[in-house]
């Protein structure tokens, strides 16, 4: 066996649910070219209600993990990081 981890990490941090929210998410991968080394991640972030003068502190990490399995794209890393938020 791989050892590979599979399946949805917990979120880090709380989603609040009395208000409206912006949740964003990313997926990288490093060597996309190259199916044999790919490494892929995932992020989603809450953002603060959008103003000029809002502080970069504003932003929380609620999740953020390696892309777990063996078919590692951006593209389904982005998938994760949605799933997460569901």
């Amino acid at each position: 066996m791989l050892s590979i981890p599979d399946g949805v990490p917990d979120p880090v941090g709380d989603v609040p649910f009395n208000q409206i929210v912006d949740v964003f998410t990313d997926g990288s991968c490093f060597w996309q070219s190259e199916p044999a080394y790919r490494v892929a991640a995932f992020a989603v972030v809450l953002a603060p209600a959008i103003a000029f003068d809002s502080p970069a502190d504003g932003f929380r990490v609620l999740a953020a993990s390696p892309l777990s399995g063996l078919v590692q794209t951006s593209y389904r890393a982005e998938l994760m990081g949605r799933r997460v938020c569901a």
